[in-house]
């Protein structure tokens, strides 16, 4: 995923796309001014592309003119971008860093739970907190297959963890889906 600027007169656009070019297009299309795509990097995943340009958005605040067109200079974005990708830019100061360590803490425990589940010998694992994270990763979510064990309705009702906590489900099936969910 790429974090792109694209440039339209004295404003400029900060936002994702896979391939930036593609994305130029369909901005162009209908808009009678030339946009040109003036700067563009490209970052592993979606969560941290996602992460830098909210940093970016919050950043120049102050210069948003509407939606993600920002009036600040060119030289600017960029060098804020560069410095972000470079490290330069500890993106930790924001709440951005906040969700990479609450994301990180939950994966430790992810990974824990998963194991404790798998070591044991029960027929029988009991919904906590803990093993919810072990069928959840990153952008999933709630899969249908953990909606059916966890008998939880769909669309997800409200305070669906609450029904889910405290239930008994079968250990095997659990460790099924947790396996499904991982390779997702």
């Amino acid at each position: 995923m790429n974090v792109y600027i694209i440039k339209c007169k004295e404003f400029h656009k900060v936002g994702l796309a896979k391939e930036p070019l593609t994305r130029l297009e369909g901005l162009q299309t209908g808009n009678p001014e030339t946009l040109e795509l003036i700067h563009s990097r490209r970052f592993g995943t979606r969560k941290a592309a996602r992460m830098v340009e909210r940093f970016l958005h919050k950043k120049f605040k102050r210069d948003q003119k509407l939606g993600e067109w920002f009036s600040t200079p060119q030289h600017v974005l960029i060098d804020a971008l560069d410095k972000c990708v470079s490290g330069e830019i500890k993106i930790n100061k924001s709440k951005c860093s906040s969700h990479i360590a609450t994301n990180a803490k939950k994966a430790e425990i992810r990974v824990r739970e998963y194991a404790a589940i798998k070591a044991s010998t029960d027929e029988k694992v009991d919904v906590n907190k803990n093993s919810i994270l072990c069928l959840m990763t990153s952008g999933i979510g709630v899969t249908p297959n953990m909606r059916r064990l966890l008998r939880i309705k769909f669309p997800l009702q409200h305070g669906w963890m609450k029904m889910a906590l405290g239930q008994s489900v079968d250990r095997i099936e659990f460790l099924r889906i947790c396996d499904e969910a991982l390779k997702g």
